[in-house]
């Protein structure tokens, strides 16, 4: 399989079958873990940075879709940012934007014996935003 180099120009083949290592993927402009996806978004919230006493604003999106129509998760949580902030969203608003899937951890990360044995720590899929590209207008 032969790759073209998006900003020089170079052609280069690799003994990769189908994806190139990650290094080659931003240079030919290949990136297969993002998707594009659709959601509505709900409302605001508040969660404790990883800082001694400081919180971010998160942003709450329902009904997350792939851009072929498939359900990918009824709700999830994203820290929000001054661009997002900066949309002005109101309930029920539907948006559009890009994500990558990943591996998050949920569950207690001190270490306390006792609570970390009353809520363990579990691995579950999540979508990390890249960021929103647009606004969808509701019709």
């Amino acid at each position: 399989m032969q790759f073209r180099c998006l900003d020089c120009g170079h052609r280069f083949s690799t003994i990769f079958k189908t994806v190139p290592p990650k290094k080659f993927r931003r240079l030919i402009g290949i990136d297969p873990e993002k998707q594009t996806y659709h959601a509505t978004y709900q409302q605001w919230g508040l969660v404790r940075n990883q800082f001694c006493c400081g919180y971010d604003k998160t942003i709450l999106l329902v009904d997350i879709k792939d851009s072929n129509g498939n359900m990918v998760r009824d709700h999830h949580w994203f820290r929000s940012n001054g661009y997002i902030e900066s949309l002005q969203l109101q309930p029920g608003d539907t948006v559009e934007f890009t994500a990558k899937q990943v591996m998050l951890a949920k569950g207690y990360k001190g270490r306390d014996p006792v609570a970390r044995a009353q809520s363990p720590q579990v691995k579950m899929p999540g979508l990390v935003m890249e960021g929103i590209s647009k606004i969808l207008q509701e019709t």
